[in-house]
């Protein structure tokens, strides 16, 4: 049984464990975000989702396939139940509204001939038909099923606002990183313009939080930095609820209404909002942290 066992693994270490589960003729279970890893080691998905436990046979790239083919599915069938849908409240509403117009004596007919030949007559017949029409037509309505929904989409149109952001240059200074005698790194001067992505790659004890540490202590004081830390778990009160965590990390500057608006689109609704920090998985942990 693994337990997200790339968290904290450097390619290299990544890589020996990849070849150790191949090579191994014992079954594993492992639950992991990482993609490429399940792609590398699994033969087998399942799929939690819903309080069910859906299976796919073959790789992760294999399970991606098989799901975009069943959301496509979901679509079309979903098109198909909102059409037959508007078709039949639209049946019925033109047959209700035939009621309604018929509805009394007919003209021709007194209120005594009216009241004794009751439904006998070829008009009460009619309303009679009709009414079994609407009948079924509700009935059917009624048995009309929504197709089961494959996967919930999350709106993070919210982070559009982070394409808004001015455009800089930036100049990191060339620097030497040393514990005691022994160097962990030696960078030359770099230049990065905004919107640039820089991925730090090396193992375990290489240096890399360290030269994040001191890209912070370069930047300029009036540039925002976010740091997502490796050791996020440290840095929220367990004993704090989500809302209150959010309100805190935010001064007060955002309104009960956006606070709420954000965390329900990470999946934390309603009373969920008011669960403790302590109390939530390490993924809904990341996600608080990003947030």
């Amino acid at each position: 049984m693994l337990d997200e066992p790339t968290t904290y693994l450097d390619q290299h270490h990544l890589k020996k464990v990849v070849r150790t589960i191949r090579r191994s003729p014992s079954s594993f279970c492992i639950a992991s975000h990482d993609r490429a890893f399940l792609d590398a080691v699994a033969t087998k998905i399942w799929l939690l989702e819903q309080g069910k436990i859906t299976e796919y046979n073959g790789s992760f790239s294999d399970y991606v396939l098989a799901r975009s083919m069943q959301l496509s599915q979901y679509e079309q069938e979903l098109k198909q139940y909102q059409k037959e849908k508007k078709k039949i409240k639209q049946s019925l509403r033109m047959m209700k509204e035939k009621q309604d117009q018929k509805k009394g004596k007919p003209k021709k007919m007194s209120t005594s001939e009216y009241r004794i030949a009751g439904i006998k007559t070829k008009y009460g017949v009619k309303q009679k038909k009709l009414q079994k029409r609407i009948t079924r037509q509700q009935k059917k309505l009624e048995q009309l099923k929504q197709p089961y929904q494959v996967e919930d989409k999350y709106d993070i149109s919210f982070l559009s606002q982070l394409h808004c952001l001015p455009k800089r240059k930036i100049i990191i200074p060339s620097h030497e990183a040393k514990i005691g005698q022994k160097s962990l790194w030696h960078t030359p001067t770099i230049h990065l313009n905004s919107g640039d992505k820089l991925g730090i790659i090396g193992r375990n004890g290489a240096g890399k939080t360290t030269y994040l540490n001191y890209l912070i202590s370069v930047l300029p004081s009036t540039y925002k930095i976010c740091y997502f830390r490796q050791n996020h778990f440290q840095y929220l009160d367990p004993k704090m609820t989500v809302y209150e965590a959010i309100v805190e990390a935010t001064n007060g500057y955002l309104s009960e209404h956006h606070i709420r608006t954000l965390l329900a689109l990470l999946d934390f609704k309603r009373d969920k909002v008011f669960r403790l920090i302590g109390d939530l998985s390490r993924g809904e942990h990341v996600k608080i942290s990003l947030l």
